[in-house]
């Protein structure tokens, strides 16, 4: 699971992140047009903080799940040079 304030941090660093967006000219621009060109809403942006602040801890262990599940792994593994690889 998380550690004790992890969430936390981790939010407050993004909301501060997502003010900065939207003050700095060239980073509201980028986040604005990448937002645009990937289908979304300039609503979306806006909806950032709350979006934000609802995400749980139930949320990221949800979704390191998915990320992590073992059908998504990949597998490697080096050889020595020479044992025919």
């Amino acid at each position: 699971g998380l550690a004790d304030g992890e969430l936390d941090r981790v939010k407050k660093r993004m909301l501060a992140d997502a003010v900065f967006a939207r003050d700095a000219m060239k980073a509201g621009a980028w986040a604005l047009g990448g937002i645009l060109a990937a289908g979304h809403e300039v609503a979306d942006i806006e909806d950032w903080p709350a979006r934000i602040e609802a995400v749980t801890a139930a949320d990221v262990l949800a979704a390191l799940e998915g990320v992590l599940a073992e059908e998504r792994r990949i597998v490697t593994k080096l050889l020595p040079e020479g044992d025919g690889a």
